[in-house]
């Protein structure tokens, strides 16, 4: 039963993709440079994997902000799995309904893989959630109704920038680094 609703799951997903594709989506890209201080470094630390998902942690400046919720490491086949472990280039999109997030980038066989905000590793494709709780057993992650989590990361991002003197414009020299490690 639990494999006829994975394949289910499976083909909505693809469907939901295929339907997707084509729409054209606005973001922000922040430019590389070579200050190494201009670098806004995420790290996503996976802890623990099982039940169909994988929780953990994101942190800044090595300071847990929130948890995380991906999909199983199931060998980063599209829509199933979560992404490789590695270090990614990102960028800040604000376009669409899921409003402020980070998108990553280069990341091997995917496109569009994002931290945003979402309750269940249904509502994700490889992204990678944010929320102030998780549940392992029932693979959910929560976020109350001001995504508290997604507006801390936000704000860490704003503050980043804003120590550096550079305002949020989107012409700010500031490149983000998202790391993936843990299991």
């Amino acid at each position: 039963m639990y494999k006829i609703k994975r394949l289910l799951s499976y083909l909505l997903l693809l469907f939901i993709a295929a339907c997707s594709k084509g729409k054209e989506e606005k973001s922000t890209s922040y430019n590389v440079t070579a200050n190494n201080d201009a670098v806004f470094r995420i790290n996503i630390d996976r802890k623990v994997s099982g039940n169909g998902c994988t929780q953990g942690y994101i942190l800044v400046n090595d300071e847990v902000i929130s948890y995380s919720l991906e999909l199983p490491d199931l060998d980063n086949i599209n829509y199933i799995s979560s992404i490789p472990k590695g270090t990614y280039s990102a960028k800040i999109r604000t376009d669409g309904s899921k409003g402020w997030r980070i998108e990553l980038e280069n990341v091997p066989n995917r496109k569009n893989i994002q931290i945003h905000v979402g309750n269940y590793t249904r509502q994700i494709l490889g992204c990678i959630l944010i929320g102030t709780k998780v549940s392992l057993e029932n693979c959910t992650v929560t976020n109350n109704y001001k995504h508290e989590a997604m507006k801390n990361l936000q704000n860490k991002f704003n503050q980043f920038t804003e120590n550096l003197k550079l305002g949020e414009s989107p012409a700010s020299p500031v490149m983000i680094e998202v790391k993936i490690s843990g299991i």
